[in-house]
């Protein structure tokens, strides 16, 4: 195989956990910075004040924010000198954690989550630090899931607009549940799209209908049920989802035979 071949197969997780602390509340009037990291930093302020400066922009931390670090920022922090903030952290990276971000509204210019997500999210690092003092790989793995969830609290009610990612899951969602019978407005429903807009967009990028796509994924299901097991036409069509009263006029619609020809060919 070509080397630019074997690179192009190589994978990155879409996000991964790096180190996962408390701090201990720091001294009053304390600084530190500017530092520039090379991953991402998510902290939550349980209690204190004090300041972080973001690229030369000046944001002011109290109790229940959260916020964001992104790599390559210019960033310092300042301890207020009265009651100084103690605060719960974790560093991460991958290969998309910045594209999801991107698409919840954390930018260098607006790093804090939203305020009403602080309990979810403090709850999710809570966990993450509970399970510090484990090294081994279940720990580590449910770990990982934590900021897995987190992802999925921070982006909540928000639609990603990517068309690539769209039909991905679209297509993931056909392969996971085409034998419980679900339709193309089921699964237009489930992605918070209008069946007419979501077949628009499902058709640009695959080149078929999701109809026909989800139909051509049953029908194949269907041949290798019908090829290697002994089950009756009737309980192959139940299996794969599709209406047994309809299923010999799809079937042959689709591979030129019908069922019962197909099932008897050598």
């Amino acid at each position: 195989m070509p080397q630019s071949q074997k690179k192009s197969l190589r994978t990155e997780p879409v996000v991964y956990l790096c180190t996962w602390d408390t701090r201990e509340t720091v001294p009053p009037g304390s600084k530190y910075g500017p530092v520039v990291r090379n991953v991402y930093t998510i902290e939550c302020n349980v209690s204190g004040y004090g300041t972080v400066t973001i690229n030369d922009r000046l944001f002011s931390i109290k109790p229940r924010d959260c916020y964001f670090l992104l790599p390559g920022q210019a960033v310092s922090f300042t301890a207020d000198n009265q009651n100084p903030r103690l605060a719960l952290y974790c560093t991460a990276g991958g290969l998309r954690l910045g594209q999801i971000l991107e698409k919840a509204g954390i930018t260098s210019a607006s790093p804090f989550a939203p305020p009403e997500k602080f309990d979810a999210i403090f709850a999710i690092m809570e966990k993450m630090y509970a399970s510090s003092k484990e090294n081994d790989l279940g720990s580590a793995l449910q770990r990982t899931a934590c900021l897995y969830e987190l992802m999925g609290v921070l982006t909540q009610g928000r639609t990603d607009t990517n068309t690539d990612q769209f039909t991905d899951y679209a297509i993931g969602l056909m392969e996971t549940t085409y034998h419980t019978g679900v339709s193309v407005a089921d699964i237009a429903a489930q992605m918070g799209f209008d069946r007419c807009y979501f077949s628009t967009l499902f058709k640009q990028r695959v080149g078929t209908s999701p109809y026909a796509y989800l139909t051509s994924l049953r029908i194949e299901k269907a041949k290798t049920l019908l090829s290697d097991s002994d089950r009756s036409v009737t309980e192959v069509a139940e299996s794969v989802g599709l209406d047994p009263r309809n299923f010999a006029r799809i079937f042959k619609k689709e591979t030129g035979q019908t069922p019962h020809c197909f099932k008897k060919t050598p």
